[in-house]
């Protein structure tokens, strides 16, 4: 018996380390799965990795494949073994490279040592599994029993029969406390109801899904400005001459979440900003993601500003070391500023002509680090996010005009003489009534009477003033009717627009090659960073939560103590000026008093 269970406990971990990486791959294809597929995916791989005979293998897997599903609200309950078998050290280490490899994103170091410290220092007599939410009750496999634990516990200790310990080691009496009846347990005697085959075809299924994911996802520029920033960033000598051409440096602001994370900062004001980085390699996005991520904070205060960076074409090469407003891009995409003017600017350049969106994408215009993100399909659809969450997505066909109409009016066509476009008209039964026109609208007031010094040789004949007729009823307005031959607004007919041709590759943009930032800023003090192109909207978010959202508490109160501060230094300078103002009162009363004692003894005097 020990022999046959070798292969399939083997079988088992792979299977568990695959699907780990496939659900990395299903959340970058649907963001948060909620998939009753991909349920019951998890639930055949989690029995198969937690034991093929009902006392062999391993816990450990499941808790890895939950690390993946922290989004499902309903992970909750747990599956707890009866004998447990622990991987040594040298194998954990294995299954996380495994799994670091799998999803298909970048790693750094520090997280994957995060990683093994997490595993080595973990329970492993505990696996989580995901049966609470409802739809999963139906497709339980034969010998998974529902139960569910208390809120707020991480697992349950070992399932015995008749009650349930729970991670405190106290032991739960069904008779006395019903939430013992509640979770997910495997009966200890009965044996699994997934056969070799399909346990291998899942295995196959996964594996295959996790290589194509680890194929397409790519990195094609990565930049959070560290000490040699100036080795791949050119300074543009757009608007030198006129000596209008700001500035960059390299700090983290006057509020950070990490004095290390640093980025470039314009400076001074008024002034055109200008510079930009070039890829390693050209990216051509056909049938991938466009993903265009950076973080700005606008730390100053910005009232009229550009913030946005721009995506530009292989074509541009010979004009960057002069990179300004007329070189052609491909993308320009962020926030912009002025007054009460403010949106998201997201421009397409197609067939050299500058396309801004229909849509009104409202900016963050406060005073800390926001993170913006352009997501673009080969389904020539797009999303805009903003802190990671989604404020505006649709069609490239519908929110911009790259295409001219399918249909035009004919040009042919013209309006039939007979048409009438009048939806009423006069009543040729209503007549004007006899004098109506003859009521004056003002008559002479007949109780005013002449001034007796009035003189008419020296001031004119006299007129009395004039007052508003009473019988006057205005100007008169023949009555309407629905007019019977009413056909309504002509339209010319449609007919197919010669000059269409239907373009599915609005997406695409074969040769991006530079990024940059190009901008005219009133107030200068923005703070740009952790920019981002990849073809992987999941690693985006997964950069967004590292370099911004992990960070954004630590920053948010070292602003607000800033403010505290700068609102007390204020008010200690407005009580000086009120004590300065005071005294300066007092000065001039002085005075007065001087000169008045002055005057009176010059009268004495004189």
């Amino acid at each position: 018996m020990p022999c046959r269970r070798v292969p399939w406990t083997c079988l088992g971990i792979v299977a568990s380390v695959v699907s780990t990486s496939t659900v990395r791959a299903m959340e970058w294809v649907r963001g948060v799965v909620h998939d009753r597929t991909m349920a019951w995916m998890v639930l055949r791989v989690s029995e198969l990795s937690s034991c093929v005979w009902n006392d062999s293998i391993v816990s450990f897997p499941h808790r890895f494949l939950l690390s993946s599903y922290q989004s499902v609200p309903h992970a909750k309950a747990f599956v707890t073994r009866r004998s447990k078998t622990t991987f040594p050290w040298s194998v954990r280490r294995i299954l996380v490279a495994c799994h670091s490899v799998g999803i298909g994103s970048c790693i750094y170091p520090s997280a994957l040592l995060r990683r093994f410290s997490w595993f080595r220092d973990m329970d492993v007599s505990c696996a989580p599994f995901f049966a609470a939410d409802p739809f999963v009750r139906p497709i339980l496999p034969s010998g998974w029993m529902i139960d569910g634990e208390r809120e707020g516990e991480r697992g349950m200790g070992s399932i015995e029969d008749g009650g349930v310990e729970n991670h405190r080691g106290t032991r739960r009496d069904p008779q006395t406390d019903p939430t013992a009846s509640h979770g997910i347990r495997r009966q200890s005697h009965v044996r699994s109801s997934v056969r070799p085959f399909e346990m291998a075809r899942i295995a196959v299924a996964l594996a295959l899904a996790c290589v194509a994911t680890t194929a397409h996802a790519k990195v094609y520029y990565q930049e959070t400005f560290d000490d040699k920033w100036t080795e791949r960033w050119t300074k543009s000598t757009w608007k030198q001459d006129e000596g209008t051409a700001g500035d960059w440096i390299h700090t983290a602001g006057t509020w950070y979440g990490d004095p290390d994370n640093k980025g470039i900062q314009t400076t001074p004001d008024s002034r055109f900003f200008a510079i930009s980085s070039e890829l390693k390699e050209k990216f051509d996005n056909k049938d991938k993601d466009l993903v265009l991520q950076f973080t700005v904070k606008h730390e100053q205060g910005l009232k009229c500003g550009g913030g946005y960076i721009k995506v530009l074409p292989e074509s541009s090469k010979d004009q960057m070391e002069s990179f300004g407003g007329d070189t052609p891009y491909s993308i320009m995409f962020g926030p912009d500023l002025c007054g009460s003017t403010k949106r998201v600017h997201v421009i397409f350049n197609y067939k050299g002509k500058n396309l801004l969106t229909k849509k009104s994408i409202q900016p963050k215009d406060d005073k800390l680090t926001h993170v913006y993100t352009l997501v673009v399909k080969p389904s020539n659809e797009y999303q805009v996010l903003i802190d990671n969450e989604v404020v505006e997505e649709g069609s490239l066909y519908d929110d911009w005009d790259f295409l001219p109409p399918k249909m035009i009016d004919d040009p042919e066509a013209s309006k039939p003489e007979d048409w009438d476009e009048r939806s009423t008209i006069p009543d040729p039964e209503d007549k004007k009534p006899e004098g109506w026109d003859d009521i004056p609208e003002y008559i002479s007031d007949p109780d005013a009477t002449k001034p007796e010094e009035w003189d008419d040789e020296e001031d004119g004949q006299w007129e009395p003033p004039k007052r508003k007729n009473p019988e006057y009823k205005g100007e008169w307005v023949q009555k309407t009717i629905d007019n019977p031959d009413y056909k309504g607004i002509w339209k010319a007919p449609q007919i197919p627009n010669p000059e269409y041709e239907h373009d599915d590759m609005l997406y695409h943009y074969p040769d991006t090659k530079f990024v940059g930032f190009e901008l005219w800023q009133v107030e200068a003090g923005s703070i740009f960073d952790n920019i981002l192109i990849t073809d992987d909207a999941g690693y985006a978010k997964t950069f967004a939560k590292q370099t911004w959202e992990d960070l954004k508490e630590a920053e948010e109160a070292m602003m607000k103590e800033a403010t505290k501060a700068d609102d007390a230094s204020t008010e200690e300078d407005d009580e000086e000026e009120d004590e300065e103002d005071d005294e300066d009162y007092d000065y001039d009363e002085e005075d007065e008093e001087d000169g008045e004692d002055g005057a009176d003894h010059m009268k004495d005097e004189l």
